[in-house]
């Protein structure tokens, strides 16, 4: 028997005319082709570094955005951490826009943004180890394994954290709890779970996932399919959604960063 939901706003937060929007959002959403972060579409994007400086987030978000960095599995270095606190000065423009269009109640809290070369190599590294151990396999087939999970410096295309166009973001309620995206994973697959659209979500779950990639593409963000959390604006994956045929971000260079 399924489980009662509350779909009232009192009880819930969820505007009705809202989740009626977002009900036929997802019956045209149905019908389109779904582009995975490894398709040989985002190989034809020409990159043209826009030479757009990175910003650091501390200094230049809107106050109200949360900056929680999700934790990583390897020791990094004060310098790698410092490092990971930046995005590109658009991105940063947008995200406070998000912020500013969000109804009161709610918040963003920025995750993962910028991953500089020096941390994915070590991510990589990490998880090579943790695969040989997991599965008994040896060097090169983990590599191969870890390669569909994580974007490298060496891939035919830029891997979007790394160009400080994309960022892992979430949202949370104004008194900064979190507001619920994903469920108890003993009822629904982690892995199927962290699909945008995953069926079988209570419909405050799908209420706050959608809120939050609604205001995110309405300023110009893309979100991965795969993971309801992933967005980014101006790196290859965004180009090929949006049908751009150039990319504005690649890996940031010393002079991109504050001096």
């Amino acid at each position: 028997m399924k489980p009662h939901i509350s779909t009232t706003k009192e009880e819930s937060g969820i505007d009705e005319e809202f989740v009626l929007k977002l009900r036929e959002l997802a019956q045209k959403e149905r019908h389109q082709e779904y582009l995975d972060l490894l398709h040989p579409a985002l190989e034809q994007v020409v990159l043209r570094e826009s030479d757009e400086p990175l910003l650091h987030l501390k200094k230049h978000l809107d106050p109200r955005i949360a900056i929680d960095l999700a934790e990583l599995p390897i020791e990094l270095t004060k310098e790698e951490h410092s490092g990971r606190f930046y995005l590109r000065k658009g991105i940063i423009e947008r995200l406070n826009r998000v912020q500013a269009s969000l109804p009161d109640e709610f918040r963003l809290c920025v995750r993962d943004p910028l991953r500089t070369e020096d941390i994915v190599w070590k991510l990589h590294r990490a998880y090579v180890a943790n695969v040989m151990k997991e599965q008994d396999v040896d060097e090169r087939t983990a590599d191969l394994y870890v390669r569909n999970i994580l974007a490298l410096p060496d891939d035919p295309v830029t891997p979007g954290h790394m160009t400080g166009g994309a960022i892992d973001v979430v949202l949370l309620h104004a008194d900064g709890s979190r507001a619920q995206m994903v469920i108890d994973y003993e009822v629904i697959p982690r892995k199927k779970q962290m699909f945008t659209d995953c069926s079988g979500l209570p419909e405050h779950v799908v209420y706050h996932r959608q809120l939050l990639k609604t205001h995110m593409e309405g300023e110009g963000f893309m979100n991965y399919f795969r993971e309801y959390w992933h967005y980014s604006f101006g790196d290859s994956y965004w180009a090929v959604r949006r049908k751009e045929k150039v990319a504005h971000y690649g890996i940031p260079q010393k002079h991109h960063f504050p001096s």
